[in-house]
Protein backbone atom coordinates (compact mmCIF):
# COMPACT_ATOMS: atom_id res chain seq x y z
CA UNK A 1 0.00 0.00 0.00
CA UNK A 2 1.46 3.33 -1.12
CA UNK A 3 -0.02 6.59 0.18
CA UNK A 4 0.70 10.02 -2.17
CA UNK A 5 -0.70 13.05 -2.28
CA UNK A 6 0.53 15.15 -5.13
CA UNK A 7 1.23 18.50 -3.52
CA UNK A 8 3.41 16.68 -0.76
CA UNK A 9 5.76 14.78 -3.45
CA UNK A 10 6.49 17.97 -5.42
CA UNK A 11 6.98 19.52 -1.83
CA UNK A 12 9.41 16.31 -1.25
CA UNK A 13 11.03 16.74 -4.82
CA UNK A 14 11.82 20.48 -4.04
CA UNK A 15 13.35 19.67 -0.58
CA UNK A 16 15.34 17.05 -2.45
CA UNK A 17 16.61 19.41 -4.74
CA UNK A 18 17.86 21.78 -1.92
CA UNK A 19 19.43 19.67 -0.08
CA UNK A 20 21.65 17.88 -2.92
CA UNK A 21 22.00 21.11 -4.25
CA UNK A 22 23.63 22.01 -0.59
CA UNK A 23 25.64 18.53 -1.08
CA UNK A 24 26.94 19.47 -4.46
CA UNK A 25 28.17 23.17 -3.77
CA UNK A 26 28.69 23.82 -0.84
CA UNK A 27 28.26 27.77 1.24
CA UNK A 28 31.98 28.15 0.37
CA UNK A 29 31.06 28.05 -3.61
CA UNK A 30 28.37 30.95 -3.37
CA UNK A 31 31.39 33.12 -1.30
CA UNK A 32 34.36 32.47 -4.29
CA UNK A 33 33.11 35.72 -6.05
CA UNK A 34 30.47 38.29 -6.10
CA UNK A 35 30.34 38.15 -9.69
CA UNK A 36 30.34 35.03 -11.87
CA UNK A 37 32.33 34.69 -15.19
CA UNK A 38 29.89 36.24 -17.31
CA UNK A 39 30.09 39.08 -15.04
CA UNK A 40 26.59 38.58 -13.57
CA UNK A 41 25.45 38.71 -10.09
CA UNK A 42 26.10 35.04 -8.03
CA UNK A 43 24.34 34.12 -5.18
CA UNK A 44 26.66 35.37 -2.68
CA UNK A 45 26.05 38.61 -4.07
CA UNK A 46 22.29 38.58 -4.03
CA UNK A 47 22.37 37.50 -0.47
CA UNK A 48 24.21 40.13 0.77
CA UNK A 49 22.19 42.34 -0.95
CA UNK A 50 18.98 40.55 1.11
CA UNK A 51 20.68 40.85 4.08
CA UNK A 52 21.14 44.19 3.74
CA UNK A 53 17.74 45.11 2.71
CA UNK A 54 15.89 47.78 1.38
CA UNK A 55 14.03 50.99 2.92
CA UNK A 56 10.84 51.84 1.64
CA UNK A 57 9.00 54.96 1.37
CA UNK A 58 7.42 55.29 4.87
CA UNK A 59 10.94 54.25 6.49
CA UNK A 60 10.31 50.38 7.14
CA UNK A 61 13.60 48.61 6.42
CA UNK A 62 12.71 44.86 4.83
CA UNK A 63 16.03 42.65 4.95
CA UNK A 64 16.84 38.92 5.82
CA UNK A 65 18.62 38.07 8.68
CA UNK A 66 17.15 34.66 10.20
CA UNK A 67 13.94 34.85 8.17
CA UNK A 68 12.39 37.72 6.34
CA UNK A 69 12.31 40.58 8.68
CA UNK A 70 10.26 44.21 8.81
CA UNK A 71 11.69 46.87 11.08
CA UNK A 72 9.68 50.62 11.68
CA UNK A 73 11.66 53.65 11.25
CA UNK A 74 12.65 53.92 14.86
CA UNK A 75 12.33 49.72 15.61
CA UNK A 76 9.15 49.74 17.74
CA UNK A 77 7.56 47.64 15.47
CA UNK A 78 9.47 44.51 14.17
CA UNK A 79 8.02 41.56 12.77
CA UNK A 80 10.25 38.42 11.54
CA UNK A 81 8.91 35.66 9.58
CA UNK A 82 9.70 32.20 9.29
CA UNK A 83 8.39 29.49 7.07
CA UNK A 84 9.24 25.58 8.13
CA UNK A 85 8.68 22.48 6.27
CA UNK A 86 9.03 19.05 7.04
CA UNK A 87 8.42 15.90 4.09
CA UNK A 88 8.40 12.37 5.50
CA UNK A 89 8.61 9.27 4.18
CA UNK A 90 8.93 5.30 5.17
CA UNK A 91 7.85 2.21 4.99
CA UNK A 92 6.00 0.18 7.64
CA UNK A 93 6.00 -3.96 8.62
CA UNK A 94 3.35 -4.93 10.93
CA UNK A 95 2.76 -8.41 12.06
CA UNK A 96 -0.57 -9.81 11.12
CA UNK A 97 -3.05 -9.22 13.81
CA UNK A 98 -1.90 -5.81 13.76
CA UNK A 99 -2.36 -5.25 10.20
CA UNK A 100 -5.35 -6.29 10.34
CA UNK A 101 -6.62 -4.61 13.42
CA UNK A 102 -5.02 -1.65 11.82
CA UNK A 103 -6.01 -0.94 8.20
CA UNK A 104 -3.61 1.85 7.59
CA UNK A 105 -0.71 1.16 9.63
CA UNK A 106 1.53 -1.44 6.86
CA UNK A 107 2.99 -0.27 3.66
CA UNK A 108 4.81 2.59 2.00
CA UNK A 109 4.25 6.19 3.21
CA UNK A 110 4.73 9.69 2.22
CA UNK A 111 3.49 12.74 3.40
CA UNK A 112 3.95 16.61 3.93
CA UNK A 113 4.44 16.48 7.70
CA UNK A 114 4.34 20.01 8.25
CA UNK A 115 4.15 23.48 6.56
CA UNK A 116 4.28 25.90 9.19
CA UNK A 117 4.41 29.67 9.14
CA UNK A 118 5.71 31.41 11.67
CA UNK A 119 4.69 35.36 12.19
CA UNK A 120 6.33 36.86 15.48
CA UNK A 121 7.42 40.20 16.36
CA UNK A 122 7.80 43.17 18.89
CA UNK A 123 5.41 46.69 19.01
CA UNK A 124 7.58 48.04 21.48
CA UNK A 125 10.51 47.54 24.34
CA UNK A 126 8.15 44.89 26.39
CA UNK A 127 5.18 43.96 24.28
CA UNK A 128 5.43 41.09 21.77
CA UNK A 129 2.84 38.79 19.56
CA UNK A 130 3.61 35.33 17.66
CA UNK A 131 0.97 33.74 15.22
CA UNK A 132 1.85 30.17 14.17
CA UNK A 133 -0.24 28.50 11.58
CA UNK A 134 0.13 24.89 10.07
CA UNK A 135 -0.95 22.46 7.07
CA UNK A 136 -0.96 19.01 7.18
CA UNK A 137 -2.91 15.94 6.61
CA UNK A 138 -4.81 18.27 4.35
CA UNK A 139 -5.94 20.71 7.33
CA UNK A 140 -5.20 24.53 8.37
CA UNK A 141 -4.54 24.47 11.92
CA UNK A 142 -3.83 27.60 13.89
CA UNK A 143 -1.33 26.86 16.20
CA UNK A 144 -0.51 30.05 18.32
CA UNK A 145 -1.86 33.05 18.16
CA UNK A 146 -1.00 35.25 21.42
CA UNK A 147 0.30 38.77 22.57
CA UNK A 148 2.94 39.24 25.13
CA UNK A 149 4.29 41.50 27.77
CA UNK A 150 7.83 41.71 29.16
CA UNK A 151 9.24 43.08 32.47
CA UNK A 152 5.38 42.81 34.73
CA UNK A 153 5.87 43.82 37.69
CA UNK A 154 6.00 40.51 40.37
CA UNK A 155 4.96 38.41 36.99
CA UNK A 156 7.82 38.24 34.58
CA UNK A 157 6.20 37.74 31.51
CA UNK A 158 2.91 37.65 30.58
CA UNK A 159 0.86 35.48 27.78
CA UNK A 160 -2.68 36.03 26.50
CA UNK A 161 -3.78 33.78 23.40
CA UNK A 162 -3.96 30.70 21.82
CA UNK A 163 -0.35 28.83 22.91
CA UNK A 164 1.13 26.11 24.73
CA UNK A 165 0.25 25.01 28.13
CA UNK A 166 3.54 25.08 30.33
CA UNK A 167 3.81 21.12 30.68
CA UNK A 168 6.73 18.51 29.43
CA UNK A 169 10.21 19.43 28.90
CA UNK A 170 9.89 17.51 25.03
CA UNK A 171 5.91 19.14 24.68
CA UNK A 172 7.67 22.62 25.02
CA UNK A 173 10.62 21.80 22.97
CA UNK A 174 9.92 23.16 19.05
CA UNK A 175 9.55 20.74 16.33
CA UNK A 176 12.36 22.15 14.58
CA UNK A 177 14.83 20.92 18.02
CA UNK A 178 13.57 17.79 18.52
CA UNK A 179 15.59 14.74 18.36
CA UNK A 180 13.49 12.52 16.84
CA UNK A 181 11.30 12.73 14.29
CA UNK A 182 8.49 12.34 16.35
CA UNK A 183 7.81 12.69 20.52
CA UNK A 184 7.71 9.87 22.66
CA UNK A 185 4.43 7.89 23.39
CA UNK A 186 3.19 9.58 26.90
CA UNK A 187 4.31 12.96 25.78
CA UNK A 188 2.02 12.90 22.57
CA UNK A 189 -0.73 10.92 25.06
CA UNK A 190 -0.38 13.23 28.29
CA UNK A 191 1.08 16.30 27.20
CA UNK A 192 -1.48 19.02 27.05
CA UNK A 193 -0.61 21.04 24.20
CA UNK A 194 -1.90 24.33 22.69
CA UNK A 195 -4.88 25.53 24.19
CA UNK A 196 -6.54 29.35 24.84
CA UNK A 197 -5.55 31.40 28.10
CA UNK A 198 -3.59 33.11 30.11
CA UNK A 199 0.10 32.20 31.02
CA UNK A 200 2.51 33.74 33.03
CA UNK A 201 6.61 33.03 32.55
CA UNK A 202 9.46 33.86 35.25
CA UNK A 203 13.06 32.84 36.37
CA UNK A 204 15.01 33.53 39.20
CA UNK A 205 18.76 32.60 40.56
CA UNK A 206 20.65 34.21 37.50
CA UNK A 207 17.95 32.81 35.38
CA UNK A 208 18.89 29.08 36.49
CA UNK A 209 15.26 28.85 38.23
CA UNK A 210 12.08 28.91 35.78
CA UNK A 211 8.65 28.48 36.75
CA UNK A 212 5.21 28.74 34.71
CA UNK A 213 1.57 29.12 35.24
CA UNK A 214 -1.66 29.46 33.82
CA UNK A 215 -5.41 28.77 33.71
CA UNK A 216 -6.35 27.53 30.35
CA UNK A 217 -9.51 26.63 28.20
CA UNK A 218 -9.86 23.46 26.74
CA UNK A 219 -10.43 23.82 23.11
CA UNK A 220 -7.27 22.52 21.47
CA UNK A 221 -6.04 23.36 18.07
CA UNK A 222 -8.49 25.29 15.54
CA UNK A 223 -8.87 23.62 12.50
CA UNK A 224 -9.89 25.22 9.16
CA UNK A 225 -13.44 24.05 9.89
CA UNK A 226 -13.55 25.26 13.01
CA UNK A 227 -15.43 29.06 13.87
CA UNK A 228 -13.17 30.64 16.27
CA UNK A 229 -16.18 32.00 18.34
CA UNK A 230 -18.04 28.59 18.28
CA UNK A 231 -14.57 27.25 20.04
CA UNK A 232 -14.65 28.98 22.90
CA UNK A 233 -17.78 28.58 23.59
CA UNK A 234 -17.84 25.10 22.91
CA UNK A 235 -14.69 24.69 25.52
CA UNK A 236 -14.52 20.80 27.03
CA UNK A 237 -13.04 22.40 30.80
CA UNK A 238 -10.75 24.24 32.16
CA UNK A 239 -6.78 23.84 33.50
CA UNK A 240 -4.90 24.92 35.82
CA UNK A 241 -0.84 24.16 34.71
CA UNK A 242 2.46 25.19 36.20
CA UNK A 243 6.15 24.11 35.65
CA UNK A 244 8.86 24.35 37.52
CA UNK A 245 12.43 23.70 36.21
CA UNK A 246 15.92 24.46 36.80
CA UNK A 247 19.60 23.77 35.83
CA UNK A 248 21.32 23.11 39.49
CA UNK A 249 24.68 22.22 37.66
CA UNK A 250 25.65 24.21 34.37
CA UNK A 251 28.99 25.22 32.83
CA UNK A 252 28.33 27.15 29.66
CA UNK A 253 32.14 27.25 28.30
CA UNK A 254 32.51 22.79 28.67
CA UNK A 255 28.85 22.43 27.22
CA UNK A 256 27.47 20.69 30.96
CA UNK A 257 24.09 21.00 32.71
CA UNK A 258 21.69 18.99 34.63
CA UNK A 259 18.02 20.18 34.03
CA UNK A 260 15.75 18.86 36.96
CA UNK A 261 11.48 20.11 36.34
CA UNK A 262 8.44 18.94 37.53
CA UNK A 263 5.01 20.05 35.44
CA UNK A 264 1.48 19.32 37.21
CA UNK A 265 -1.83 20.38 35.77
CA UNK A 266 -5.42 19.49 37.00
CA UNK A 267 -8.24 19.02 35.06
CA UNK A 268 -11.78 20.24 35.71
CA UNK A 269 -14.51 18.13 33.28
CA UNK A 270 -18.23 18.12 33.35
CA UNK A 271 -18.56 14.20 33.58
CA UNK A 272 -22.61 15.53 32.49
CA UNK A 273 -21.36 17.04 28.97
CA UNK A 274 -20.48 14.24 26.29
CA UNK A 275 -17.93 16.45 24.38
CA UNK A 276 -16.26 16.58 27.47
CA UNK A 277 -14.86 13.16 27.78
CA UNK A 278 -11.52 12.69 28.19
CA UNK A 279 -9.48 10.68 26.39
CA UNK A 280 -5.08 8.66 26.10
CA UNK A 281 -3.91 7.78 23.23
CA UNK A 282 -0.74 7.78 20.89
CA UNK A 283 0.63 6.87 17.82
CA UNK A 284 3.14 4.68 17.49
CA UNK A 285 6.12 7.57 17.16
CA UNK A 286 5.45 8.21 13.71
CA UNK A 287 2.29 10.43 11.88
CA UNK A 288 3.10 8.19 9.03
CA UNK A 289 -0.11 6.31 9.48
CA UNK A 290 -3.31 7.60 10.90
CA UNK A 291 -3.66 4.89 13.42
CA UNK A 292 -3.61 5.10 17.55
CA UNK A 293 -2.44 1.50 18.69
CA UNK A 294 -3.15 2.65 22.23
CA UNK A 295 -6.17 4.04 22.75
CA UNK A 296 -8.23 4.57 25.92
CA UNK A 297 -11.71 5.75 23.60
CA UNK A 298 -13.23 8.45 25.04
CA UNK A 299 -14.91 8.19 28.33
CA UNK A 300 -16.81 10.56 31.22
CA UNK A 301 -14.84 12.10 33.85
CA UNK A 302 -15.31 14.87 36.65
CA UNK A 303 -11.90 16.02 37.03
CA UNK A 304 -8.32 14.83 36.73
CA UNK A 305 -4.76 15.25 36.97
CA UNK A 306 -1.12 15.52 35.47
CA UNK A 307 1.91 15.24 36.59
CA UNK A 308 5.58 15.26 35.04
CA UNK A 309 8.86 14.86 36.01
CA UNK A 310 11.79 15.66 33.82
CA UNK A 311 15.49 15.07 33.65
CA UNK A 312 18.21 15.79 30.84
CA UNK A 313 21.50 15.97 31.48
CA UNK A 314 24.06 17.49 29.04
CA UNK A 315 27.93 17.04 28.93
CA UNK A 316 29.45 18.13 25.74
CA UNK A 317 28.43 15.95 22.24
CA UNK A 318 26.27 13.34 25.34
CA UNK A 319 23.39 14.12 26.52
CA UNK A 320 20.77 12.09 28.12
CA UNK A 321 17.02 13.15 28.55
CA UNK A 322 13.89 11.56 29.93
CA UNK A 323 10.64 12.18 31.56
CA UNK A 324 7.80 10.50 33.40
CA UNK A 325 3.88 10.84 33.42
CA UNK A 326 1.22 9.57 35.37
CA UNK A 327 -2.20 10.41 34.28
CA UNK A 328 -5.45 10.13 37.52
CA UNK A 329 -9.06 10.41 36.68
CA UNK A 330 -11.68 10.66 38.87
CA UNK A 331 -14.36 8.25 36.63
CA UNK A 332 -16.81 6.56 38.77
CA UNK A 333 -18.48 4.82 35.67
CA UNK A 334 -14.78 3.51 34.76
CA UNK A 335 -13.64 2.93 38.16
CA UNK A 336 -11.30 5.60 38.44
CA UNK A 337 -8.49 4.71 36.27
CA UNK A 338 -5.14 5.90 36.52
CA UNK A 339 -2.27 5.74 33.59
CA UNK A 340 1.12 6.32 33.18
CA UNK A 341 4.24 6.11 30.60
CA UNK A 342 7.83 6.83 30.54
CA UNK A 343 10.50 7.98 27.81
CA UNK A 344 14.74 8.00 28.69
CA UNK A 345 16.92 8.47 25.47
CA UNK A 346 20.42 9.78 24.62
CA UNK A 347 22.25 11.26 21.81
CA UNK A 348 25.32 11.46 20.97
CA UNK A 349 27.08 14.11 18.25
CA UNK A 350 29.96 12.29 16.09
CA UNK A 351 30.85 15.80 15.18
CA UNK A 352 31.59 17.40 18.61
CA UNK A 353 28.79 19.57 18.52
CA UNK A 354 26.27 20.12 21.92
CA UNK A 355 22.77 20.42 22.50
CA UNK A 356 21.50 23.96 22.75
CA UNK A 357 19.85 24.80 25.94
CA UNK A 358 17.67 28.30 26.29
CA UNK A 359 18.08 28.87 30.44
CA UNK A 360 15.17 31.51 30.43
CA UNK A 361 12.68 29.02 28.88
CA UNK A 362 14.18 25.54 30.30
CA UNK A 363 14.08 24.17 27.07
CA UNK A 364 16.58 22.97 24.11
CA UNK A 365 16.70 24.99 20.79
CA UNK A 366 17.79 24.20 17.19
CA UNK A 367 21.21 22.70 16.81
CA UNK A 368 24.09 24.66 15.74
CA UNK A 369 27.02 22.90 13.29
CA UNK A 370 30.23 24.11 14.00
CA UNK A 371 31.00 23.58 10.17
CA UNK A 372 28.61 24.14 7.69
CA UNK A 373 28.14 20.95 4.74
CA UNK A 374 30.85 21.95 2.57
CA UNK A 375 32.15 18.89 0.94
CA UNK A 376 35.43 20.39 -0.83
CA UNK A 377 36.73 21.50 2.34
CA UNK A 378 35.81 18.17 4.19
CA UNK A 379 32.96 19.19 6.48
CA UNK A 380 30.30 17.41 6.25
CA UNK A 381 28.04 19.29 9.05
CA UNK A 382 26.49 17.83 12.37
CA UNK A 383 26.21 14.15 12.84
CA UNK A 384 23.68 13.02 15.86
CA UNK A 385 23.39 9.41 16.90
CA UNK A 386 20.55 8.95 19.53
CA UNK A 387 18.37 5.61 21.20
CA UNK A 388 15.00 6.30 22.55
CA UNK A 389 13.23 3.57 24.43
CA UNK A 390 9.68 4.60 26.01
CA UNK A 391 6.52 2.43 27.22
CA UNK A 392 3.18 3.78 27.72
CA UNK A 393 0.44 1.70 29.86
CA UNK A 394 -3.19 2.46 29.37
CA UNK A 395 -4.77 -0.04 30.81
CA UNK A 396 -6.19 0.20 34.38
CA UNK A 397 -9.70 -0.84 35.81
CA UNK A 398 -12.50 -1.32 33.06
CA UNK A 399 -9.81 0.16 30.46
CA UNK A 400 -8.30 -1.46 28.15
CA UNK A 401 -6.27 0.78 26.01
CA UNK A 402 -3.44 -1.37 25.74
CA UNK A 403 0.46 -1.62 26.64
CA UNK A 404 2.87 0.04 24.24
CA UNK A 405 6.94 0.01 24.13
CA UNK A 406 8.56 1.42 21.59
CA UNK A 407 13.11 1.11 20.80
CA UNK A 408 13.86 4.11 18.34
CA UNK A 409 17.17 4.47 16.77
CA UNK A 410 17.74 7.91 15.19
CA UNK A 411 20.43 9.54 12.78
CA UNK A 412 20.33 13.01 12.48
CA UNK A 413 22.28 14.90 9.57
CA UNK A 414 22.32 18.67 9.72
CA UNK A 415 23.40 20.46 7.15
CA UNK A 416 22.82 24.06 8.18
CA UNK A 417 21.04 25.10 11.38
CA UNK A 418 18.07 25.16 8.92
CA UNK A 419 18.50 22.19 7.06
CA UNK A 420 18.21 18.76 8.63
CA UNK A 421 17.96 15.18 7.38
CA UNK A 422 16.68 12.37 9.71
CA UNK A 423 16.54 8.90 9.87
CA UNK A 424 14.42 7.14 12.34
CA UNK A 425 14.00 3.26 13.21
CA UNK A 426 11.11 1.96 15.35
CA UNK A 427 10.09 -1.03 16.77
CA UNK A 428 6.54 -0.92 18.28
CA UNK A 429 5.42 -3.84 20.16
CA UNK A 430 1.46 -3.47 21.21
CA UNK A 431 0.46 -5.70 23.96
CA UNK A 432 -3.06 -6.20 25.96
CA UNK A 433 -5.49 -4.33 24.17
CA UNK A 434 -9.25 -5.08 24.20
CA UNK A 435 -10.61 -3.91 21.09
CA UNK A 436 -9.16 -4.31 18.58
CA UNK A 437 -8.12 -7.28 20.46
CA UNK A 438 -4.30 -7.50 20.45
CA UNK A 439 -2.09 -9.90 22.63
CA UNK A 440 1.56 -9.33 21.25
CA UNK A 441 2.26 -8.43 18.35
CA UNK A 442 4.80 -5.60 17.06
CA UNK A 443 5.86 -3.46 14.02
CA UNK A 444 9.29 -2.26 12.24
CA UNK A 445 8.85 1.34 11.29
CA UNK A 446 11.24 2.93 8.73
CA UNK A 447 10.88 6.60 8.25
CA UNK A 448 13.12 9.22 7.05
CA UNK A 449 12.08 13.41 6.98
CA UNK A 450 13.55 16.33 5.09
CA UNK A 451 13.45 19.72 7.23
CA UNK A 452 14.07 22.99 5.93
CA UNK A 453 13.18 26.39 7.56
CA UNK A 454 13.45 30.01 5.90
Amino acid sequence: MITRKPVETYCGFILLVFVFSLSAFGSTVWADASTSSEGGPTFYSLWEKAQKGKKGKLGYHYYWDDGFRIDSPKKKLRIKMNLLINVDAGYIDAEEDLDEAFSDLEGSHIELRRLRLLVAGTVSDNMAFSAQFEFSDDEFNMKDLWYGFNEVPYLGSLFIGHLKEPFSLEELTGSQSITFMERALPTRAFALGRNAGIKIRNTGLSERLHWAGGVFLNIGDVKNEDDLFDVFDEAVGLDITVRIGGIPWYSEEDGKLLHLGISYSHLFRDDDDSDARARFSSRPESLLPDERLVDTGHFFIEEGDAIDIELALKSGPFSLQGELFHAFTDADAEGDPHFWGFYLYGSFFLTGESRRYNISRATFTPEEPQHGFQPRKGRWGAWEIAFRYSYIDLNDERIKGGKERNITVGLNIYFHRKVRLMFNYINARLEDRAEPRIHDDSANIFQTRFQITF
